[in-house]
Order: C-alpha cells, then sequence, then structure tokens
C-alpha cells in the first residue's frame, strides 16, 4: 500500500508530506519507548516524515492550516517524551507509556496506538470487528 496514494484520494484538503525519512529513524522510536512498530508505520515513515494538513473554508475560500496530521519522527519523539514524563500528566492522568501517539487533529485531539508487552496491540479498525 502507497500512503501518498491514499492520501492523494482526499478530497477538500491540501496535504504536504514532509521530506522522506529513513527506516532508521523508525528504529530510534522503538528503542526509545521499547515498542517495535507495526509495519503499517514503518512503510508509511520510509515514505514521508510526516504529513500537515490545511482545510478549505467554504465561506470565503481561503486555506487554514491545521498542522501536523501525521508528526514528523522529531515531533513524535517529542510529545511522547513530554507525556510520559511531564510531573503535571503524571499527577492528574494515568500513565501514557503504555500508549504512542502518531499525530492529531489540530483540535486537542491525539490519534496514536495501544502498546501491550512491547508491541502495538490493535492496529486498525478491522482489530475491533
Amino acid at each position: 500500500m502507497k500512503w501518498s496514494k491514499i492520501v492523494n484520494e482526499m478530497e477538500g484538503q491540501s496535504i504536504k508530506f514532509r521530506v522522506n525519512t529513513s527506516i532508521r529513524d523508525t528504529s530510534i522510536i522503538e528503542s526509545e519507548f521499547n515498542v517495535e512498530l507495526p509495519q503499517e508505520l514503518i512503510n508509511f515513515y520510509s515514505e514521508t516524515n510526516g504529513v500537515s494538513i490545511s482545510m478549505q473554508i467554504e465561506t470565503d475560500g481561503d486555506w487554514i492550516g491545521i498542522g501536523d496530521l501525521i508528526w514528523p519522527v522529531e515531533r513524535l519523539l517529542d510529545e511522547n517524551k513530554l507525556y510520559r514524563t511531564n510531573p503535571d500528566f503524571k499527577r492528574i492522568y494515568m500513565p501514557f507509556d503504555c500508549l504512542l501517539f502518531i499525530g492529531d487533529a489540530g483540535n486537542g485531539d491525539t490519534f496514536g496506538y495501544s502498546i501491550h508487552e512491547g508491541k502495538i496491540w490493535k492496529t486498525g479498525y478491522r482489530d475491533w470487528e
């Protein structure tokens, strides 16, 4: 599956792929968080280093930047480290060690994977069927 093909089929949105990153970068994620990444995420990062998105407002036709739908590797590392080490988060939330966040909707909602025994668990909607 080519991620660029899937993203290019999205309508009404401006999608921007970031500069390609090497497979070595995903091994940094695996090492840092002691997790085996799913092949779909490794494949994604072999094509691009994240996806930023803008949406067009119908009233005036302007494009508004939403942000990084899928984070670049560097941001993925930084955000996940923050969630896991921030003392305020540790005080008010459950631990984030069982999650790997990979992007956000630009409104505070984040996307990610569940981690169980060092592996990504439930990698797609089909796992819930």
